[in-house]
């Protein structure tokens, strides 16, 4: 899928040349894939759009929505979380053209349907998890506050993880941080 095409196009520019040929051959399965996911969620969901196309990576946001009309920034390519997200997010526009409660609610529901945000929460906990030194404590603060059925008290978080107070809620306030970079 997009994740996969992103893990080639990376490892393509790992390279000392870069062929041209399969730039194109991945940059043409890129844009096939988001056009038929586009596609499909617009379909299940009745947000047809009339036109789709990519845009450059000269355009400042990640995708546009005029009229019925979708644009998607290139550079999307990168990030395949981004690129599912942003389809949905245009598509949303085609109901609701600003950004109302009404549309938040519909992205937030079709998101959740789709299994989107579970995913993209996955993938954040994942580079939490990797970040050196203390990626692993991080990643149990995380989990233990907010993940683990078991609840507990601040206390208790700080007790498990054998952190001082300050040290505590200055390393779950950096968790929370990078979640939030990575998730938006």
């Amino acid at each position: 899928g997009l994740c996969n095409l992103r893990d080639q196009w990376n490892a393509l520019f790992t390279k000392k040349r870069v062929d041209g040929q399969q730039v194109y051959a991945i940059f043409s399965q890129w844009t096939n894939l988001i056009y038929k996911y586009t596609e499909y969620i617009g379909n299940k969901y009745g947000l047809i759009p009339s036109s789709f196309k990519i845009g450059s990576k000269a355009m400042k946001c990640l995708g546009s929505c005029s009229g019925s009309s979708i644009k998607f920034n290139r550079r999307l390519i990168k990030d395949c979380g981004h690129a599912m997200t942003t389809a949905i997010h245009e598509l949303c526009h085609i109901r609701h053209f600003d950004h109302s409660t009404r549309f938040w609610q519909l992205y937030e529901d079709i998101c959740f349907n789709e299994g989107i945000l579970l995913e993209r929460v996955q993938d954040a906990l994942m580079v939490l998890r990797k970040k050196p030194n203390d990626g692993e404590i991080l990643y149990r603060l995380i989990y233990d506050a907010f993940l683990d059925p078991v609840e507990r008290n601040a206390q208790e978080l700080m007790d498990r993880a054998q952190l001082a107070p300050r040290t505590y809620y200055r390393m779950r306030a950096d968790a929370i941080a990078i979640m939030s970079i990575r998730l938006w």
